[in-house]
């Protein structure tokens, strides 16, 4: 395979294709130690698809989309807790309050508070696209 792009790819501190697709279609959750030279794999996790937003790490649960237009919830141990479908491949963030629960961008210009389980608590339209991620207060409280 002398001078084919994939080798070439691979001299020039770049992975293959295969290589990118493989981990964009599955989790994988890593353990660097201050001792090892290499990492460990902590758990692996069907996404359904390539992941797109996240993941977001909060109150011991990672928060991500997949290309599947699915909202997981999973434990930092791999174990899944929840799942939404949602209407969109990609948003532009998840932002998490301090109980548990993460706010998602849902239509045009509407955010939806989901819990754990994936399930919808509120929805609200503030009337416009949020320029940014909207934040939580420590009482919980949204600001957008």
């Amino acid at each position: 395979m002398r001078g084919s792009k994939s080798t070439e790819s691979v001299r020039a501190g770049r992975e293959p294709a295969r290589s990118v697709l493989l981990v964009a279609l599955i989790l994988v959750a890593f353990s660097l130690s201050a001792s090892a030279d290499e990492a460990e794999v902590l758990f692996r996790f069907p996404a359904g698809g390539i992941v797109t937003t996240g993941p977001v790490i909060a109150d011991g649960r990672l928060w991500f989309i997949s290309d599947s237009k699915t909202l997981y919830v999973v434990t930092v141990d791999g174990e899944a807790v929840g799942k939404r479908t949602i209407s969109s491949k990609r948003v532009p963030y998840i932002a998490c309050d301090p109980f548990g629960r993460a706010a998602i961008p849902e239509g045009a210009s509407s955010i939806v508070l989901v819990n754990k389980a994936g399930q919808a608590v509120w929805t609200v339209d503030p009337g416009s696209t949020a320029i940014g991620a909207p934040v939580f207060s420590p009482d919980g409280r949204m600001y957008v």
